[in-house]
């Protein structure tokens, strides 16, 4: 239950992060325009490489894994992944209140 409220959280400071930054970009049509061609011939050629790559590797086949359950897998992340869990979810934080910051400091010197 905490990872959906954790993920919420997240999603909804992203969705702040855009709103407060979509007005920092000056003129974003003259730059799209200008780099759509490029940009596409980059992502094709990298699309290109990573397909040939990968086509000729021989993937292997493993035995399927034992079954386990969930209660398991949520105990093991409790146990070892909270401390982390948490260090994240405040630099998050700290993240969106900085922002917060930088975009009402910006919005005061217009």
């Amino acid at each position: 239950m905490q990872i959906l409220v954790y993920v919420g959280a997240i999603l909804t400071m992203v969705v702040f992060a855009i709103m407060l930054t979509a007005r920092l970009q000056t003129d974003p049509a003259a730059s799209a325009s200008r780099q759509q061609w490029p940009a596409a011939m980059v992502a094709l050629g990298l699309f290109v490489v990573l397909c040939g790559t990968t086509h000729a590797l021989v993937w292997p086949t493993t035995a399927p894994a034992e079954a386990v359950s969930l209660a398991a897998i949520g105990q093991e992340l409790i146990k070892t992944l909270a401390l982390p869990f948490e260090v994240v979810s405040l630099v998050l934080v700290a993240a969106m209140v900085g922002a917060i910051v930088l975009a009402s400091a910006r919005r005061r010197t217009d």
